[in-house]
């Protein structure tokens, strides 16, 4: 009799404790992830900040070569100071990085980016002695770029509880809708400072500014009710800046005769991408400080760690595999 009423005390606690033990590993693993999580967030924050770089970078590059040279040389060369600066950053936050601990994908497409990015010494030459064309010098910049939002854009694939998923895939978006607007710049500073287009130029403008309302409208869907509040309110007075460009752009752009000061253009577009660089920091800081939050004892909720290749999105949660393509290169 006594042995059964064992059991029947003890099978039940055999349970609990089995439950106990995997709630705890459970909780385990979403602390090692929201770690490699915060890291990759901290790299993500300089690999934004070099892009942003990279971007004024091809800007001033377009306005020199569309005018032959005659603009923008100065401004290009503290430009590349300033491009320099941030690389250099990017190598010391690397030598303190394990990155095949933050996952093989994120270790491969930054090799990729930064074996673009050691082509920069050579590519400057070409353009001060304008020895390159528009289109080539553009698309160097814009391949590179597009690798390190790659590297950025694989956050997405690890595993991580619904709300910091959503948020990932939201600041990817941004940023993809940041870089068009990059493009932009560099497109209509070209076309300004020779006052007409190139072949394509203006169907590239089209497209450009169609791009960035599809990724910015993306990004707002995934976004709370605060993050939009902080895109409408640092970027409503700069999109209004670039507005009158556009329309100039629009008007003439099959007989050239813009009449508007590539300068004048390129510091309103600035204003425009500065202002986006704030909700880009903004975002990326929201993200690591709910990464670095109260980790769980157990877990409960729904707010369990997602497999990025197992439950796509999990309870409440969004699956990013298919929410943010890989930027397309060119």
């Amino acid at each position: 009799m006594r042995g059964k009423v064992a059991m029947l005390v003890l099978v039940p606690l055999c349970l609990l404790g089995a439950v106990g033990v995997q709630g705890l590993r459970e909780a385990g693993r979403t602390s090692a992830a929201m770690d490699r999580m915060v890291s990759v967030m901290d790299l993500c924050g300089v690999l934004s900040a070099l892009v942003h770089e990279t971007q004024k970078e091809r800007g001033f590059t377009a306005g020199y070569l569309g005018s032959s040279g005659r603009r923008f040389a100065s401004e290009l060369t503290r430009q590349h100071g300033q491009v320099d600066e941030r690389a250099q950053a990017l190598d010391v936050m690397l030598t303190g990085l394990d990155l095949e601990d933050l996952g093989p994908e994120i270790a491969a497409a930054l090799a990729s980016a930064r074996s673009e990015l050691e082509q920069v010494t050579s590519v400057r030459g070409r353009v001060s002695a304008q020895q390159i064309s528009l289109d080539d010098a553009l698309g160097y910049y814009t391949q590179m770029n597009a690798k390190f939002l790659n590297a950025v854009g694989e956050a997405r694939n690890m595993p991580a509880p619904p709300r910091v998923s959503r948020e990932v895939g939201a600041y990817a978006e941004f940023l993809l809708g940041k870089e068009r607007a990059g493009i932009e710049r560099a497109v209509l500073s070209s076309a300004f400072a020779r006052d007409s287009f190139l072949s394509g130029g203006y169907a590239k403008l089209v497209r450009l500014i169609s791009e960035q309302n599809t990724y910015f409208d993306s990004f707002y869907r995934l976004s709370s009710d605060a993050v939009r509040s902080d895109f409408d309110q640092c970027t409503d007075r700069a999109d209004a800046g670039v507005a009158s460009f556009r329309d100039a752009a629009h008007a003439r752009s099959a007989t050239g005769g813009f009449g508007q000061d590539a300068g004048a253009w390129f510091a309103a577009a600035t204003a425009r991408i500065n202002a986006l660089k704030q909700v880009d920091d903004d975002l990326a800081a929201s993200i690591s400080e709910t990464a670095h939050g109260p980790r769980p004892a157990g877990v409960g909720d729904g707010d369990h760690v997602d497999d990025a290749h197992g439950d796509p999105g999990g309870v409440g949660g969004v699956g990013l595999g298919g929410l943010v393509g890989r930027v397309r290169v060119g």
